[in-house]
C-alpha cells in the first residue's frame, strides 16, 4: 500500500514553534496598525449602528449612564474590528506555515477550518450586528411599549450584549484553530495533553474575564461550552499512517 508523506524538512519541534511565534509577532504589528486606523472611524460606526436599530417607538432615546462607558465601548469595538481585520492575514500565514508539513487529508481538514474562519465567522458576526440583535430589540420594544411613555435604552448595555456574543464567536474560532494546529504539528497527543490544557485554560479565562456584566451567571457555562466544542472539532483531524 502506498502512503502519502509530507514534504516538510525534518526540523525539531522547537524550530516550528519559533516560526509560529514569529508569525504571531508579525501579525501583532498588523493588529496595532488596524487598531490605530479603526480608532478614527469607530465612533461614527457605533452611532450609525445605534441609530439604525428599527424600534417601533419613534421617540425612543439611547442613553449612556456611566462617565467612562462611551470610551470603553469605543475601544472594545476597535479591538473587535482589528481582530476581524487580521483574521485573513493570520489564516494565510498559517496556510503557508503548514503547507509543506501536512499530509493531503490533514491539509484539506486544516484548510477547511481556515476557510471557515475567513468567511463564515465574519458573516455570522455581520448577521449578529446588522440583523439578529437589532430585530430582537425591535421585537422586544413592541411588547414593552406603553402608550404615552417614551422608552429610554441603555446604549452601553445593548452594545456590550452584542459585543459579548461576538467575543464568544471569535474565541471559539481562535481556540479551535489553536487546538487543531497543535494536534497537527504534534504539540500534544492522547498521552501528553499539557499544551491542550494550557490552550483551554487560556481560552476559558479570556471568556470569563472579557464577557461584560450582562453575562453574569453565564461566564463559566459559556467558557465550558466554547472550549468543549472547540476540542470536539479539533478531534476530527483525519488519522494518518504516521501517527
Amino acid at each position: 500500500m502506498v502512503s502519502s508523506v509530507s514534504t516538510d524538512i525534518n526540523l525539531p519541534l522547537s524550530s516550528h514553534l519559533l516560526e509560529l511565534l514569529n508569525i504571531i509577532k508579525f501579525h501583532l504589528v498588523f493588529f496595532i496598525l488596524f487598531s490605530f486606523t479603526w480608532s478614527f472611524f469607530v465612533e461614527d460606526l457605533i452611532s450609525r449602528w445605534l441609530s439604525n436599530i428599527p424600534l417601533e417607538n419613534s421617540s425612543f432615546d439611547f442613553s449612556i449612564y456611566g462617565p467612562y462607558d462611551w470610551i470603553e465601548i469605543q475601544w472594545s469595538m476597535v479591538f473587535l474590528l482589528s481582530i476581524i481585520s487580521i483574521m485573513p492575514f493570520i489564516s494565510y500565514s498559517l496556510l503557508k506555515f503548514t503547507s509543506s508539513g501536512l499530509l493531503p487529508k490533514e491539509k484539506n481538514w486544516f484548510y477547511s477550518l481556515l476557510i471557515f474562519n475567513i468567511f463564515i465567522i465574519p458573516t455570522v458576526l455581520i448577521m449578529l450586528w446588522v440583523f439578529f440583535l437589532p430585530n430582537l430589540l425591535s421585537s422586544f420594544d413592541r411588547f414593552i411599549s406603553i402608550e404615552g411613555i417614551d422608552n429610554r435604552y441603555d446604549a452601553t448595555a445593548i452594545f456590550k450584549l452584542t459585543l459579548g456574543f461576538s467575543w464568544l464567536i471569535i474565541i471559539f474560532s481562535l481556540t479551535t484553530i489553536s487546538l487543531g494546529l497543535a494536534r497537527l504539528i504534534g504539540v500534544f497527543d492522547s498521552q501528553n495533553s499539557n499544551m491542550k490544557i494550557k490552550i483551554i485554560a487560556i481560552s476559558g479565562s479570556l471568556i470569563i474575564l472579557s464577557l461584560p456584566n450582562e453575562f453574569d451567571g453565564l461566564r463559566i457555562i459559556s467558557a465550558l461550552l466554547i472550549t468543549y466544542l472547540s476540542d470536539i472539532i479539533s478531534r476530527t483531524i483525519p488519522s494518518s499512517p504516521l501517527r
